[in-house]
Order: C-alpha cells, then sequence, then structure tokens
C-alpha cells in the first residue's frame, strides 16, 4: 500500500524569495500548474505568495502569478539590497572616471605603501571637510 505524507510541511513559506530550478522541464519533470517558460524564466527571483499544501508536492503561487510545483523550486541566494546594487554602481562609475581622468585604474604597482596611504589620508581630510560643511549649514 502506497501512502503519502500529506501532513508534512511545505519547504517554503510565504515570503521566501525562491527561483526555479535550473535543471526543470516545463510541463513536463515538475508539478508545474501555469508555467510558461517566458512568465517564470528559470533563475529569476520571485516570491511566494500563497501556499496550497494539496499534497505530496505542495504548490506555491509566486508574485508574477504563476503555480509552481515544490520539487521544481529552490531558495534563491540572498539579493543584495537596492542601496547595495546602487553603491557597487557607483564604485564602477567612479574607476572608469578615474581611468579617463588619470588613465590607470587601482590596479596600477607604481605606487609605495606610504604613497597609497598619503592619498587615502588626503581623500579623509576632503570628506571631513564636506561633513563639516554640510553639518554646519
Amino acid at each position: 500500500m502506497e501512502t503519502t505524507n500529506q501532513n508534512r510541511e511545505p519547504k517554503f513559506k510565504i515570503g521566501d524569495k525562491v527561483k526555479v530550478k535550473d535543471d526543470a522541464v516545463y510541463g513536463e519533470k515538475y508539478n508545474l500548474i501555469s508555467l510558461l517558460e517566458n512568465a517564470t524564466p528559470k533563475g529569476k527571483v520571485f516570491t511566494i505568495k500563497k501556499v496550497d499544501p494539496c499534497d505530496d508536492n505542495p504548490d506555491y503561487l509566486l508574485d508574477n502569478g504563476s503555480f509552481v510545483g515544490e520539487d521544481a523550486l529552490e531558495l534563491a541566494e540572498p539579493q543584495a539590497s537596492d542601496l547595495l546594487t546602487s553603491v557597487i554602481q557607483d564604485l564602477k562609475d567612479r574607476e572608469i572616471k578615474g581611468i579617463e581622468n588619470y588613465g590607470t585604474s587601482m590596479d596600477r604597482t607604481d605606487l609605495t605603501q606610504k604613497e597609497w596611504i598619503q592619498h587615502a589620508y588626503e581623500e579623509a581630510l576632503d570628506l571631513a571637510l564636506y561633513l563639516k560643511k554640510i553639518m554646519t549649514q
């Protein structure tokens, strides 16, 4: 007699960030109810909005409106915040500007450690002036 564990806890919960597994086969290997490859692409991160623990393979409503079976999903890696993403872009932009202005990147090897410290100290002094200016306005 085959039994199923209909009372087990679902693997994911509402609010979890998930993605469709890279090896998911749309409409075949996995229990994908209304999943279309273009609507729910593999690798894209979705948020679980509802859990339907109907059987051995619970279904999950994603924030794009697709229902996806549990065996087709995996937890997404933590995603960078919008703030961090913005800072990373600022760093990339800053490096490009530095290369345009000085003809070299931070990979340069022509400065001694003492010279790098001097540059960092001067940048810190500029920062102190900017902060003091803001504080006194």
